[in-house]
């Protein structure tokens, strides 16, 4: 698969000891065609997130980062199949995120004019 692939966790807010933890993302794992890579932040929200990932995007001139939750993921790892149906897994049941100004693509028209 070309491009990143982050899988993330969701963890819930919780109180301890009377102390409050909000919630948080957090990066599990993220890689690429050349293997893992070391990501390990932690974000607020999900939006935070996919603002990071399109930081990514943006700063690898092009291509998409494709983001995806554990629980997510694990269920397409158990449905899948074969490995054409494992390679399925983000796009099926993840969130690609790319460069808008990057992914606009000329029409007909646009190529003839």
């Amino acid at each position: 698969m070309k491009g990143l692939n982050i899988i993330y966790y969701f963890e819930s807010s919780q109180n301890q000891n009377d102390e409050f933890r909000p919630a948080k993302y957090k990066i599990l794992y993220a890689f690429d065609t050349n293997g893992m890579l070391e990501i390990r932040d932690t974000f607020n929200s999900l939006d935070d997130l996919k603002s990071f990932a399109l930081e990514l995007v943006q700063s690898k001139d092009g291509g998409e980062v494709r983001l995806i939750s554990v629980q997510d993921y694990n269920v397409g790892v158990e449905g899948a199949k074969d490995k054409n149906n494992f390679r399925q897994i983000f796009s099926n049941f993840g969130e690609v995120v790319v460069d808008p100004t990057k992914s606009k693509k000329k029409g007909i028209f646009g190529n003839l004019f």
